[in-house]
């Protein structure tokens, strides 16, 4: 996965996902949203015919952390999870 940053403002960044899709992006955001200091999480993937097709992904949270530490923390919760996961079957 490349990723291309859009903006990076403090505490709120925009970024560009290359190669992903909702798979990936619906569970990160709600990982995001779980987070107690993150106040805004959410993502769009304009229309295929549209020459950017790449998903947006936009991050916002309340100065405690910065949003890329979040978006690290919401990372590596999924992989623990899928690791517990794994373990369980």
């Amino acid at each position: 996965m490349e990723i291309e940053t859009i903006s990076d403002g403090g505490d709120q960044i925009e970024i560009r996902l290359h190669g992903e899709n909702h798979t990936y992006l619906n569970l990160l955001r709600s990982y995001l949203q779980k987070d107690k200091d993150v106040t805004f999480a959410a993502y769009k993937i304009p229309h295929p015919l549209l020459d950017n097709t790449r998903p947006l992904l936009k991050i916002q949270t309340n100065g405690k952390k910065t949003p890329w530490q979040a978006l690290k923390d919401a990372n590596k919760s999924i992989l623990a999870d899928a690791e517990e996961f794994k373990k369980s079957l």
